[in-house]
């Protein structure tokens, strides 16, 4: 063991194999450390890192600079909207832009469920089984059963059928609570809704976009996309034990080097007090793995603690950038505690009161986390990683500029490029686009902050 082993030592010992190069060189040097498919998408992460530096110094991008961005743009486009090998996710997106029928569908769709709801409501209110039951067999109760099975199956368009049958049908004529609302639900909106929509699913076009939009993966809510996200978390949940342990060993190591002077505990899913997180907006409440440090303190009856290093687990490198934000807006709230005070943190190995001193003095700005914060991970370095993260790509394809050249594209053949120009000049100036221009930015400096499961144990033991 070395003499002059300290936590600072361990830190600066990591290796940082998540690394990016530097990006704001040479456009066709850093497309070819990508690879084929997102050579367009390395050129814009470089382009949107040195219109980013350019502002940052008060000078204005260049128009070579937004010649380069609208041609990647181009190529990003027109490599997303290929049959083959496209982007199914867009393609469906382009798809809405330009087919009513498919618009129409998609605004419906997302009517479905409160719509669904609404309906089987006033259908219970109505042919409830137990109300069956009182009714006298006949044509009024067999249309009221038919209604009800047609709901429960999700058969819409056989709904307004029944509800004819139900109305025409003499004993309806002798209640006239019953057939108001029969009538009321024969005009429902929602229920008209239903219908549409139901209609709407065997246009061909509407089927070319629920094609596609099967090729994007598990739809939410199903068993599929369940198991996926049972085995995302799984995954992350591995790489926390395995930072744990690390963190645990570096723990005992520190301490044996004090010869019992000092003493650091290790916590997990460490939850941040309401004290701290009323009207967190987004920020990170709960941190995966910490390392803290007991104060030398006697007259207290509870030991109490400082925070050395906070470690998010993630189970995939591409996540980090856009973590990163989250990350900071948690350490504001953290930073947000007054000198005097202490805050007892919840985690899975007990209640920990922290010194507010010590999350006063937690840095607020990316540039300053190192030394205090790492990201660790188990998967193997991408030697092509993905330089433009996939909520910037799907931002700028999603924009109403690149959907109306795509779709210029499809019906055409052929889009003027200028069409993108006004994409550009937002994304130097208006606020909803800052996370787009910065992202290169913030994904440099979050896997600055990123080291590998194994290194961690490695430089830990």
């Amino acid at each position: 063991m070395h003499p002059a082993f300290s936590f600072e030592q361990f830190l600066r010992g990591l290796p940082h194999r998540y690394r990016l190069p530097e990006l704001a060189g040479d456009g066709d040097a850093l497309a070819s450390m990508s690879s084929e498919g997102n050579r367009f998408s390395a050129r814009l992460a470089m382009i949107l890192e040195q219109a980013r530096r350019a502002l940052a110094v008060g000078d204005t991008p260049g128009r070579e600079l937004e010649q380069a961005f609208i041609a990647a743009m181009a190529g990003m486009i027109q490599e997303a909207a290929q049959d083959d090998g496209g982007d199914p996710v867009f393609q469906a997106m382009v798809l809405e832009h330009h087919e009513p029928v498919v618009s129409e569908y998609t605004a419906l769709a997302r009517h479905f469920q409160p719509d669904r709801r609404r309906v089987q409501g006033l259908i219970n209110a109505i042919a409830h089984p137990e109300k069956l039951k009182r009714q006298p067999p006949g044509p009024l109760r067999n249309a009221l059963a038919q209604l009800r099975n047609s709901a429960a199956a999700a058969h819409w368009p056989s709904l307004p059928t029944a509800l004819q049958q139900a109305l025409s049908a003499p004993a309806a004529g002798e209640d006239s609570d019953l057939a108001s609302a029969l009538t009321q639900l024969l005009a429902e909106p929602a229920l008209q809704r239903l219908v549409r929509l139901d209609t709407l699913r065997g246009h061909k076009r509407v089927q070319q976009y629920l094609a596609l939009r099967e090729q994007q993966g598990p739809r939410a809510n199903s068993e599929a996309a369940a198991r996926q996200g049972a085995e995302g978390r799984r995954r992350g949940m591995g790489v926390e034990t395995l930072a744990a342990q690390a963190l645990q060993a570096l723990a005992l190591r520190l301490d044996r080097m004090s010869n019992g002077a000092t003493r650091h505990q290790v916590v997990t899913s460490m939850h941040v007090p309401a004290s701290l997180s009323a009207g967190h907006q987004g920020a990170k409440t709960e941190w995966d793995v910490v390392l803290l440090k007991q104060v030398a303190e006697t007259a207290r009856p509870m030991p109490v603690f400082d925070v050395c290093l906070l470690l998010e687990a993630k189970a995939s490198p591409d996540a980090v950038g856009t973590d990163l934000p989250r990350l900071l807006r948690g350490l504001r709230l953290l930073a947000a505690a007054q000198p005097g005070e202490t805050h007892v943190f919840k985690a899975r190995e007990g209640e920990f009161p922290v010194r507010g001193a010590s999350l006063n003095a937690l840095p607020t700005e990316a540039a300053r986390l190192a030394g205090t914060v790492l990201y660790c991970s188990d998967a193997p370095a991408d030697p092509q990683p993905r330089l433009l993260s996939a909520s910037s790509r799907m931002k700028l394809l999603s924009a109403p500029e690149s959907l109306a050249f795509a779709t210029a594209l499809r019906q055409q053949g052929a889009a003027e490029p200028r069409w993108l120009e006004p994409l550009w000049q937002q994304l130097l100036s208006a606020p909803e686009w800052k996370v787009v221009l910065f992202q290169t930015f913030a994904m440099q400096q979050a896997r600055e902050l990123m080291v590998h499961a194994d290194d961690l144990l490695a430089g830990a033991a």
